[in-house]
């Protein structure tokens, strides 16, 4: 890191990491970034994850909801058997996911669905009453393939209600049965930040999450994975040197993720005051 440290350096260029685990942040310190939470991620202890009782009763009532409709969840293992069906199909899914979407597809710190070059990828997906895909998830290996994380989780517009836990809760009773150690819903961006904190930045971030939901909807995010009952939430870091960022840093950070930029997401914004303004 320091070689790399040097080399931005010596090249004018600032530095600004996304998405870090907390395992080597006195590292970043000793080396004079700066840091601030950015999240965090819902986590799930497999053995122990269960949806009984009050906790997960929720749980079982978007389930069962989506069990009457007909759903039912498959794994698509595409590196035994491609199909250019199903192929086809999680593209269509994408395209009327994309269609209702507040914001275009977030990219850099997102992955993709990546059927030419699967990896150690999972696919899940979840049909109807008639056999047609309503929604897939797609999973990615962490902690040496001891997790898998939910990275690309997308829904059709005829996807009945419950068809997302469902996915999730098949996965994560597949995974426990082949003796995976945990489940992840990924991080939630700027979740559980502090508004009084003694960092600035971490109080800009914190002004975001309260006032431009609308944008992203970062709190409908949080909740959206908080309704799981994760085991854990486990804390997610920016660091950028120099020590206090830039507004051009922040600006970048911004534009690396989001296809339409700041513009797309102040156009969100006015869009979403003219519909209020509207009704």
């Amino acid at each position: 890191m320091a070689e790399f440290k040097n080399f931005c350096q010596k090249s004018a260029h600032n530095i600004f990491f996304l998405g870090l685990t907390d395992y080597y942040l006195s590292e970043y310190e000793k080396q004079g970034f700066g840091l601030v939470k950015s999240g965090e991620e819902a986590r799930f202890k497999l053995s122990d994850y269960e949806i009984t009782g009050k906790k997960g009763a929720k749980m079982r009532m978007n389930i069962n909801h989506a069990t009457k409709a007909g759903v039912t969840v498959h794994e698509y293992k595409v590196l035994e058997k491609r199909d250019p069906a199903i192929d086809k199909e999680f593209n269509r899914i994408t395209n009327e996911w994309l269609e209702g979407k507040k914001s275009g597809m977030l990219q850099f710190t997102m992955g993709t669905v990546g059927l030419e070059n699967p990896m150690d990828k999972r696919y899940f997906y979840a049909v109807n009453a008639d056999g047609k895909m309503v929604a897939f998830i797609v999973f990615v290996p962490f902690l040496g393939k001891n997790g898998y994380m939910a990275d690309v989780t997308r829904h059709g517009k005829d996807a009945p209600g419950g068809v997302m836990e469902t996915i999730i809760y098949d996965a994560f009773q597949i995974f426990k049965e082949e003796g995976v150690g945990y489940g992840s819903l990924g991080v939630a961006p700027l979740a559980g930040l502090d508004s009084d904190s003694k960092n600035p930045m971490e109080r800009l971030l914190r002004f975001i999450y309260d006032h431009l939901n609308d944008c992203y909807g970062y709190r409908d995010l949080y909740q959206a994975k908080k309704k799981y009952s994760p085991t854990e939430w486990i804390p997610s870091y920016y660091a950028y040197l120099p020590k206090y960022p830039t507004p051009g840093m922040l600006y970048a950070a911004v534009e690396i993720q989001n296809p339409h930029g700041i513009r797309g997401y102040i156009l969100t914004i006015l869009k979403g005051e003219f519909k209020r303004w509207k009704k």
